[in-house]
């Protein structure tokens, strides 16, 4: 199938409190480029051909403004819905899928990733194709050592891993699946990439992009406006 063929729903996961940031704003609705981080994002499912719903996952002291501030004041027509997240990421990747209507597949991304492209989302999208999940990666440039305590005990071979990324791609009614198994189970991941490994999932990783940065400290948010100057914005 086609790529524009596909058609797919979103869930942007707002939720987070910033806390590694410092400031009272949460890093999703800091401004880069003259813009809130969330709007980023936001515009580029917007724009793409195969995004038809997108539900955004926020805080509770915060829904409104995701409402009102964002939402309504650049006219995102795809968001259908502002939800409540939970107490751990994947509590509000659930609240997120549960609002969803239509069982179709079902990109998760993280607010504070700005900088993803038409591109990258049609790279996630066809990479589902004899998937069960499909999650976009670089390759990681230093050596990377596993430890315990203060004591190296291996030096994996750096050509077998990837730096994941979002947005990842899922089939909502398997994902769904996957979170009950979860719950069963009472574990908690990382991403939902993980959890579906964890039970036995097929996982597809595709590309990533070199820029797709996750704003987690004010380095962060700096790199970025760095590469906005250089491309002219």
């Amino acid at each position: 199938m086609r790529v524009e063929q596909i058609k797919a729903d979103v869930v942007i996961v707002a939720a987070g409190s910033g806390r590694r940031m410092g400031g009272g704003l949460p890093k999703q609705f800091l401004h880069l480029g003259g813009k809130p981080v969330l709007l980023w994002s936001l515009e580029v499912f917007q724009n793409h051909p195969s995004v038809e719903h997108i539900v955004v996952v926020g805080q509770d002291d915060w829904l409104s403004y995701i409402a009102n501030e964002i939402i309504d004041t650049f006219g995102v027509s795809k968001v259908k819905k502002i939800v409540s997240g939970g107490e751990r990421r994947q509590d509000s990747v659930l609240a997120g899928i549960r609002a969803l209507e239509a069982d179709r597949p079902v990109l998760v991304h993280d607010a504070a990733r700005p900088f993803i492209t038409l591109a990258l989302i049609d790279r996630v999208l066809a990479g589902m194709a004899g998937a069960d999940a499909c999650v976009p990666g670089i390759p990681v440039a230093d050596t990377v050592k596993r430890i315990d305590a203060d004591w190296v005990v291996e030096t994996p071979n750096r050509d077998t891993l990837r730096l994941i990324q979002t947005p990842q791609a899922f089939q909502r009614h398997a994902l769904l699946a996957y979170f009950e198994q979860t719950e069963n189970a009472n574990r908690t991941f990382t991403d939902e990439a993980a959890m579906v490994e964890f039970f036995g999932g097929k996982v597809r990783v595709v590309e990533g992009e070199p820029f797709n940065i996750k704003i987690t400290r004010q380095i962060d948010l700096k790199i970025l406006e760095k590469v906005l100057e250089e491309k002219g914005f």
